[in-house]
């Protein structure tokens, strides 16, 4: 009897513990706001004690908004697209369960979109040239403040006695309240007489005081006066400026010129052909864009 009580009892303990242990969790997990506009948000996730590979799922206010397949980073940076202005969600960061693993779970991070601003604007029209003078041109601007826009082309006007003038302005100035035609002359190096009038195809300012302007000759102003820079090793043909705002300035145009200043010495980079139409300086690279023929072209060029 005793022994069939003590067989009854491993019987019951036996049925007792049938459900196997749940699986272990798999590390933790911890997100954060890096930055938002009114529809995107950009999240940091950062893993502690993650298996990897793993898939991530982002939920916001309980929604997929966007995943993570295959990931083998416990540092990285997360894009989320077609968020509603003006709203708050709640993001989560969640690693599915498997068969070896618990879900787990991040914190839940609220994230404030912002605001779209006001579609009643107010516009002004401005007109430079005259219709009998020529055909004018404006190619590009450059603004410090609401006060202090300057423009960049060609403007023909009529001279003091209503004919045409054939000397064109190369500068239309904005200084809060009224446009100012600038017109810019030069000497050219070795020229005896006349100087030559000046048409201008880009600029670009740093600040108020450090503004670079090209077209017929490259132009630098320090705030007071537009000074004439010579030696430039053909910037002067350029369509695009960049400046980092130290002595780095960068030139590009049509059939592949790239031309580089460093504060004292010009560099021209050779050996691209094409016709450029942009430019932009992020870190050391120089990223450059435009056509050849019928095809696009992206170049880079890495900065010394």
């Amino acid at each position: 009897m005793k022994y069939q009580l003590l067989i009854l009892l491993l019987l019951l303990n036996l049925n007792c513990n049938t459900t196997e242990p749940p699986p272990p969790g798999n590390g933790t997990l911890s997100i954060s706001l890096t930055d938002v506009s009114c529809t995107e948000a950009w999240i940091s996730l950062k893993s502690n004690g993650v298996t990897f590979p793993v898939n991530v799922n982002f939920l916001a206010d309980g929604s997929t908004v966007t995943q993570l397949n295959n990931l083998h980073s416990s540092d990285t940076t997360v894009y989320i697209d077609s968020l509603l202005p003006n709203k708050t969600y709640n993001i989560q960061a969640i690693i599915q369960s498997t068969n070896q693993y618990q879900a787990t779970n991040s914190n839940k991070l609220a994230v404030q979109t912002l605001d779209t601003t006001s579609n009643n604007f107010t516009w002004q029209t401005y007109t430079f040239g005259a219709s009998n003078a020529g055909s004018s041109a404006l190619y590009d601007v450059a603004i410090i403040n609401e006060n202090d826009i300057w423009a960049v082309g060609e403007i023909y006007m009529d001279d003091s006695t209503g004919n045409p003038d054939p000397q064109p302005y190369a500068l239309a100035h904005w200084n809060g309240t009224a446009w100012k035609l600038l017109r810019l002359k030069y000497f050219p190096p070795g020229s005896i007489g006349d100087s030559s009038t000046v048409i201008s195809t880009a600029i670009f300012a740093n600040n108020e005081n450090d503004m670079w302007m090209t077209g017929t000759v490259v132009f630098h102003y320090n705030g007071i006066k537009w000074n004439p820079v010579y030696g430039t090793l053909g910037a002067e043909g350029a369509i695009k400026i960049w400046s980092d705002g130290g002595h780095n300035v960068w030139f590009a145009g049509r059939n592949g010129l790239i031309v580089h200043y460093n504060g004292s010495n010009w560099q021209s980079i050779n050996g691209v052909y094409g016709n450029y139409e942009g430019m932009d300086v992020k870190s050391n690279l120089v990223t450059v864009v435009g056509y050849t023929g019928n095809q696009s072209i992206i170049v880079t060029v890495k900065r010394q």
